[in-house]
């Protein structure tokens, strides 16, 4: 088993990263924009940027179990129990965020689609459920944008304060 990440796992990190950074930004962004075609065109977007970040989870999740990485070895359990909390609550949370939002638009009474390819509905208009689902879709944004921030500054305390591998795992070949 190999200690540095193969190199479909780096490109899927670092785009995977980029989107969903690109998506909260467009979420907070499009959340306080006045009603009008240019935010329901940024909806549109949004939504099937989301579904395209969740079919890139899946295909993650399956690839990470196939392609496992060895732990560091300069690694300490206690680090190493942290940062597989957190990388299973990022895991989690890459899934519950799309689905609470396409649940939110489901509910809300509209549709979800990928570029134009209309996702079936699960679930009819209920106006409690899309006040929930919406709620849950904000607050597990923040809490991600707070882990995403705790992953980075883990990577970079042990780059430049540990001086161990960590990050050269998913930077370097």
């Amino acid at each position: 088993m190999r200690t540095n990440y193969d190199t479909l796992s780096k490109i899927i990190h670092w785009v995977m990263a980029i989107m969903l950074i690109g998506l909260v930004a467009v979420g907070v962004y499009m959340h306080e924009m006045p009603d009008g075609a240019d935010k329901w065109e940024l909806y549109g977007m949004h939504k099937s940027m989301g579904v395209l970040a969740l079919i890139f989870i899946v295909f993650r999740i399956i690839w990470r179990i196939k392609n496992p990485v060895e732990r560091l070895k300069d690694i300490g359990d206690g680090d190493y129990k942290k940062a597989k909390a957190i990388q299973g609550i990022l895991y989690l949370l890459m899934i519950m965020i799309p689905v609470s939002g396409m649940v939110m638009s489901w509910t809300g009474g509209y549709g979800v689609n990928m570029f134009g390819l209309e996702i079936p509905g699960l679930l009819s208009k209920n106006e409690a459920m899309h006040d929930i689902a919406g709620e849950a879709h904000e607050i597990l944004a923040f809490a991600m944008i707070g882990l995403v921030v705790l992953h980075a500054g883990a990577a970079l305390f042990h780059h430049f304060v540990k001086k161990d591998d960590t990050l050269k795992r998913i930077t370097h070949g």
